[in-house]
């Protein structure tokens, strides 16, 4: 092998480890968002959301005079 050739894959060697590293960190990342929730309620209390990490709605609770249209 020749001198540059092994500086190329000293260099591919070091990315490889880089791009390792980063997949490991968004897998825990991933993780951690699994166990996030948000929860809000609107000021005067007819209304509830709750999401998950993913930004997906898991519970919508609407009380009845929210609908009043008076």
């Amino acid at each position: 092998m020749t001198h540059a050739s092994e500086h190329d894959q000293e260099l591919l060697d070091r990315f490889m480890a880089q791009t390792r590293r980063a997949m490991r960190r968004l897998q825990e990342a991933e993780t951690s968002a699994d166990r996030v929730v948000g929860e809000g309620m609107s000021a005067d209390g007819l209304t509830e959301v709750s999401a998950d990490g993913h930004s997906h709605v898991t519970k919508t609770r609407l009380d009845p005079r929210v609908l009043r249209l008076d």
